[in-house]
């Protein structure tokens, strides 16, 4: 089987020895002792939430939390496994847990000795946090707004990327009090 995605080379050969775990599934999982499971309390209902749909008070918690990583959270790895070797032996165990549990993973979502990994829209390397410039030219290519309705669009996506970008506040606020009662034009 010819690897989907790009891999440095020393990974190659790894990826042969755990073929198996890299192969998609062609029986179901054997019995296992126990099944993970979240037990509810009795009168609990079922959580029926679309996915990527969050209260906002859960997306502004989760801006937060990406803010603070990427402003200082995420510094150079001092792990005893920064270096590329003991990243492929750590590897190495890691995927022979996974074959002697029968679990599988899905290659083309995997990033294995990556110098730059793109994460939640931004990039993550050893020079920190930057934003994804394809996320830049959407905002840039984005339709002059001839709604409301259109502008708050456009303000939430620019407004994700506030902290990138110098004086955003100054930037937007005459985009923003175009939202006030009558404004718009």
């Amino acid at each position: 089987m010819e690897l989907e995605v790009e891999v440095p080379i020393d990974l190659r050969g790894l990826s042969g020895r755990f073929f198996k775990v890299i192969e998609d599934p062609k029986t179901l999982p054997p019995s296992r002792e126990f099944y993970h499971r979240i037990p509810l309390k009795e009168e609990a209902k079922l959580i029926n939430v679309g996915p990527y749909r969050y209260a906002y008070y859960q997306k502004t918690e989760f801006e937060k939390q990406v803010n603070e990583m990427a402003n200082g959270l995420i510094h150079p790895s001092t792990s005893p496994f920064s270096n590329i070797e003991d990243h492929l032996e750590q590897l190495e165990v890691i995927l022979g847990v996974l074959l002697d549990n029968y679990f599988y993973i899905k290659l083309s979502k995997c990033a294995f000795g990556q110098k730059e990994i793109e994460y939640l829209g931004h990039l993550i390397s050893r020079e920190g946090v930057k934003v994804d410039s394809r996320k830049i030219e959407v905002i840039v290519a984005w339709p002059k707004p001839k709604t409301i309705t259109e502008l708050r669009s456009f303000l939430g996506v620019t407004g994700y990327y506030r902290k990138f970008v110098k004086d955003y506040t100054s930037i937007e606020r005459p985009l923003t009090n175009m939202i006030k009662k009558n404004n718009f034009v």
